[in-house]
C-alpha cells in the first residue's frame, strides 16, 4: 500500500524509548484535527486513506478503493495472567457523501483487530477492507450503506460483526435522509457485563425522536481478541462509490498496561514500521509530558503544604484531599451500623452502604459543576466547550434520574439521554425522577435540572447552552427554553 513505508529510526525510538512510557497507562486520546502534527502524529494511514481538511478521508468518490486509519499505539485488551479485560469507549463524528443518491457503496467500520492485521486482498466492496476469505479475531461495528445478498439484511444498517460479514445484531441506518449531514457515534464495551453497545445520531435531522438509532449485543470479547490489539477505521467502495470521512475521534480504555517484553516488541515491528510516525513530534510530546508532570507535582506539593496549616485531628479539611470521618458521622451514615446497610467485608473491616444524597446536596453539586465549567470556559478559555456541556448534561440527568447512562443488564435499552428526551416530548419529564428520592425534592428544581440535562445533550451541538446560561437556569434567574429535536 502506498502509505506503508519503512521508518527504521522511528521504530527504534518508539520501541525502546516511547513504548515503555506510553503503554504504562490505559490507552486514551482525543483528536479533533487530523492535520495537527502533535495530536494526530500517531494516526497512520493505509490504502487510499489520507488526512485532508483536518479529517480522515477513508474513501474519496472513486470506485474500488480501500482505506484504513489506525491509532499507532497498541491497546492492551486483556491481561493474560489475571484474565482481566478492558472496558472501552470510543466516540467519533463522521459524514458520508455520494455522487449518486441511487448508488451507495459500501460503507465503513470501526474495528478492533490483532496487531499488524493486514488489508486482505479480497476485502474490497462489502468486505469494507476487513473481511476476506480468511480472517481471525476481528470485532467491527459496520456502518453498511450497501446491502449485499446472502450476508446482509436487505437494508442499509449498522451492525455488530464478529469475524464475519454477517452481523450478530443490526439496526436500520437512515443514511438516505442524512447524506452530507454530520453524524455522531458512541461505542462502549462493558467487560463485566460482556456487553457491547452502539448509538448514533445525525445533526440537522427533522425526524424527531428516533428509538432505532442504537443497538447492542452481549458478547465476551475477551474470548475473541488477543492480549494486544489495534483500533481504527476501515472503509471500502466497489462498483459504486461514496466518500467516508471521520472528523473527530475520542477513545478511552480502563486496563492498566505494562511495557511489552522483547518478544512482544519484535512481534510488533510490522505494525509500527508500516505506519508513519514522526520522531521529532513524539520526542517533543514525551518531553512536554515529563515537564507537565513535574509542574503538576510541584503545584500539588505546594497545595498540600498550604492545606496542612488548616489540618485538624481527623486529617485534611480541603475538598481535594481525602479526610477521615468521626465515629458519630459513621454511626449516622450507616444507621448505627445496621445489618441491612452492610455490603460485605473489605481488606480492613466491614463495608457499609451510606445514605442516599438528599435533593439539596444533589442540586448544589450540579450547580457547583456548572460554575466550575463556566470558570474553565470563560476565565481559562479552555476548548471543547460543546463536548464539555454534553458531559455535564449526562451528569445532570444521572443526578436527577438516579441511574447510569447505560444500565447493566438492559440488552434492548434506550440510552438515558434519549429516554429523558422522550419523556420531555411526551410532556411528563418528571416521570424520569429518581424513585430513591421518594418524592422528597423541589419539583421546580427537578424540572429545571432535567430540562437543562437534555438541553446540554441536544443532538445539534449548536443548540447547546453555555455554562453561564446553565448557571442562570439552575438558579432560576432565567426561564427554561422550549426545546425541540
Amino acid at each position: 500500500m502506498k502509505s506503508f513505508h519503512n521508518f527504521k529510526t522511528c521504530l527504534l525510538f518508539y520501541i525502546f524509548l516511547v513504548l515503555p512510557i506510553t503503554v504504562a497507562q490505559p490507552l486514551s486520546f482525543n483528536v479533533t484535527n487530523f492535520n495537527d502534527t502533535q495530536t494526530a502524529s500517531l494516526v497512520g494511514y493505509a490504502g487510499v486513506a489520507k488526512s485532508e481538511n483536518r479529517s480522515i478521508v477513508l474513501n474519496s468518490l472513486t470506485d474500488n478503493g480501500i482505506g484504513r486509519a489506525i491509532y499507532g499505539l497498541p491497546l492492551r485488551f486483556k491481561n493474560s495472567s489475571n484474565r482481566h479485560v478492558t472496558d472501552f469507549s470510543t466516540r467519533f463524528s463522521f459524514t458520508i457523501d455520494v455522487s449518486s443518491k441511487t448508488d451507495y457503496g459500501d460503507g465503513f467500520a470501526f474495528f478492533v483487530a490483532p496487531l499488524a492485521y493486514p488489508i486482505p486482498s479480497d476485502s474490497g466492496g462489502g468486505g469494507l477492507g476487513l473481511y476476506g476469505a480468511n480472517q481471525d479475531s476481528i470485532i467491527a461495528v459496520e456502518f453498511d450503506t450497501f446491502p449485499n445478498a446472502n450476508v446482509d439484511p436487505q437494508m442499509r444498517h449498522v451492525g455488530i460483526n464478529n469475524n464475519s460479514l454477517v452481523s450478530l445484531n443490526s439496526s436500520f441506518f437512515d443514511i438516505e435522509s442524512n447524506i452530507g449531514n454530520m453524524g455522531h457515534a458512541l461505542i462502549t464495551y462493558n467487560s463485566s457485563a460482556k456487553f457491547l453497545a452502539v448509538s448514533w445520531f445525525f445533526e440537522g435531522t427533522s425526524s424527531g425522536f428516533m428509538p432505532n438509532t442504537s443497538l447492542s449485543y452481549q458478547i465476551d470479547l475477551g474470548e475473541i481478541l488477543p492480549e494486544w490489539v489495534t483500533v481504527g477505521f476501515s472503509g471500502a467502495t466497489g462498483a459504486s462509490n461514496e466518500e467516508n470521512v471521520i472528523h473527530s475521534w475520542e477513545f478511552t480504555s480502563t486496563l492498566n498496561s505494562t511495557p511489552l517484553n522483547n518478544k512482544e516488541k519484535d512481534g510488533n515491528n510490522d505494525i509500527i514500521v508500516k505506519y508513519k510516525f514522526s520522531v521529532q513530534v513524539v520526542a517533543v510530546a514525551v518531553s512536554c509530558s515529563v515537564l507537565f508532570m513535574l509542574v503538576v507535582a510541584a503545584v500539588s506539593w505546594f497545595i498540600i503544604i498550604k492545606k496542612r496549616r488548616s489540618e485538624d485531628g481527623f486529617g485534611f479539611n480541603g475538598a481535594a484531599m481525602p479526610r477521615r470521618f468521626g465515629y458519630k458521622e459513621l454511626v449516622a451514615a450507616t444507621n448505627g451500623f445496621a445489618d441491612d446497610r452492610r455490603l460485605g467485608e473489605g481488606g480492613t473491616g466491614q463495608v457499609y452502604k451510606g445514605r442516599t444524597l438528599t435533593w439539596g446536596v444533589r442540586y448544589n453539586i450540579a450547580l457547583g459543576v456548572a460554575r466550575a465549567l463556566c470558570y474553565l470556559h470563560e476565565e481559562v478559555e479552555q476548548a471543547s466547550k460543546e463536548s464539555d456541556m454534553y458531559g455535564f448534561g449526562v451528569v445532570a440527568l444521572e443526578i436527577g434520574c438516579g441511574r447510569r447512562t447505560y444500565q447493566d443488564g438492559e440488552y434492548n435499552h434506550v440510552p438515558l439521554t434519549n429516554w429523558v428526551w422522550k419523556k420531555y416530548v411526551d410532556g411528563d419529564i418528571l416521570d424520569a425522577v429518581d424513585e430513591g428520592l421518594k418524592g422528597d425534592y423541589d419539583v421546580e428544581e427537578m424540572r429545571c435540572l432535567l430540562t437543562v440535562g437534555i438541553w446540554c445533550t441536544h443532538p445539534d451541538h449548536r443548540q447547546r447552552p453555555k455554562a453561564e446560561q446553565v448557571i442562570n437556569a439552575l438558579k432560576q434567574e432565567t426561564p427554561l427554553p422550549m426545546l425541540s429535536l
